[in-house]
């Protein structure tokens, strides 16, 4: 029988937002429940740190310079790209959507009509970009028109930069996405049809703007909430696009005194609280209509979000891990060990080859990443023995076991961290002369991983 799979993506989370990833003061019992009864990756990695590039990368299990996607402006994802969803449709899957996609370039002035699709799988598209832009296909949107309700924020006092009182816990983004997943449940299961779901809400996403209900209870909290990690003079030898990062117009983090920091991210933890009373939601239907063991679970994010640390908010072509290393939860009673903490490096891209080794499907010779089914179900631990996060024609990133080289393709700018010693990231050695060998021979794994992933032609490649 084939199992069920729901993909619950959130944009923009970090890793150490959830209780299950080490966080004290974090209310997360459902999401911690999901990573009690399945596997939790401890050093999973992004292949590119915005949207677009990481939602192609882990959607298509090939890496962003090879599907062209290479930030969030591109046009669209080539047509000649086959999505996970496109696949498992043509294997008996009904696959669903409800949230965000957003494998093309989404601005209502330039592109009115929403998203532009290729052909993705998707049977049900209740498609929902962000909850704010009014375009005539954004379902969220339409349906708050139908009850008669505008979509409205409130800036939360005293504090600068964008952080506002969002819309009410019923008539919330996340609630409605999690409202149309429990509806294709439900059909899918008095169907007896197996499914693919993707619950890709907006959140936690700038602005950060949770239920008010949400903040003040997070508020509640308010001398929990950790300062950020921030070492003066840290950014003097690092890429000049931090320096500007640091001073950028919506989270000017100079412009702000430690208490501002730290209503900025008591918004952004009490959406991922949000997120977390909806995860619950989905497990106790699946639990009520006995589906909890036929369905795979799968908890990620796209990329993470710096939220102060560094001196910078938001994201960017930064490589730092609060913005690359980010959840990964799979949980299926049964079939996964439940329990479990993989601490190698794990690689999002690999989330493709391995539903298809789960259901039996043979993956094209055009699938780069590598499945982990092979290690899951014996709890083995996975041999990789580095990560690749890309920004095509900005900068590239590669994480090895000890250490972290990211080399900026304009302006001879480049970062060497060593992992072990500085797991902060605060000491850039790339310009130090001590370290020319390490640094080296970091370049040269690098060059190795780029071309490594390079697609040749047609006629050099068997199966293509």
């Amino acid at each position: 029988m084939k199992p069920n799979i729901l993909w619950f993506c959130t944009d923009q989370q970090r890793r150490d937002s959830l209780g299950c990833y080490g966080s004290s003061f974090m209310r997360t019992p459902n999401i911690d429940r999901l990573a009690e009864s399945g596997v939790t990756f401890d050093r999973c990695y992004c292949q590119a740190p915005s949207c677009t590039p990481s939602r192609s990368s882990f959607l298509t299990g090939r890496y962003a310079s090879t599907v062209h996607c290479e930030h969030n402006d591109e046009l669209i994802i080539p047509a000649s790209e086959r999505l996970l969803s496109k696949v498992l449709s043509e294997n008996g899957y009904v696959c669903g959507l409800a949230g965000k996609l957003h494998l093309a370039a989404v601005h209502p002035n330039y592109y009115p009509n929403g998203e532009r699709r290729i052909d993705d799988g998707f049977g049900v598209f209740s498609w929902s970009h962000d909850p704010y832009d009014k375009w005539p296909t954004n379902q969220y949107q339409l349906w708050l028109a139908g009850q008669g309700i505008e979509n409205q924020q409130e800036q939360i006092p005293d504090v600068p930069g964008q952080i506002y009182y969002g819309m009410p816990e019923e008539y919330h983004q996340t609630k409605w996405c999690t409202d149309r997943a429990l509806e294709f449940i439900r059909k899918c299961h008095d169907h007896e049809k197996p499914f693919f779901f993707c619950c890709d809400v907006y959140d936690p996403h700038p602005p950060f703007d949770p239920p008010k209900t949400c903040y003040d209870r997070m508020m509640e909290r308010f001398d929990e909430i950790p300062d950020c990690r921030y070492t003066e003079g840290e950014l003097d030898n690092k890429p000049h696009c931090q320096k500007e990062k640091n001073m950028a117009k919506r989270y000017d983090f100079n412009a702000m005194d430690e208490t501002q920091r730290k209503k900025v991210k008591a918004a952004y933890y009490a959406q991922v609280e949000n997120i977390d009373t909806h995860i619950g939601r989905i497990l106790d239907l699946l639990d009520e209509l006995g589906e909890r063991e036929n369905t795979l679970i799968i908890y990620s994010a796209d990329h993470g979000e710096m939220l102060g640390d560094h001196g910078m908010f938001t994201k960017g072509s930064f490589y730092y891990d609060e913005l690359t290393r980010i959840p990964l939860i799979m949980s299926w009673p049964g079939h996964l060990p439940a329990g479990k903490r993989y601490t190698n490096l794990a690689e999002m891209v690999d989330i493709f080859p391995t539903i298809c080794d789960i259901i039996g499907i043979e993956t094209s010779a055009r699938v780069q990443g590598k499945s982990m089914w092979p290690y899951l179900p014996e709890g083995k631990e996975m041999e990789k023995e580095s990560v690749l996060c890309q920004s095509t024609g900005h900068a590239s990133m590669l994480r090895t076991e000890d250490w972290k080289i990211v080399v900026f393709r304009k302006g001879n700018e480049g970062e060497l961290y060593d992992m072990k010693n500085d797991p902060g990231e605060v000491k850039n050695l790339f310009y130090d002369e001590k370290y020319t060998a390490i640094k080296a021979d970091m370049l040269t794994k690098l060059m190795e991983r780029e071309l490594s992933v390079v697609e040749p032609h047609a006629k050099f490649h068997p199966g293509y």
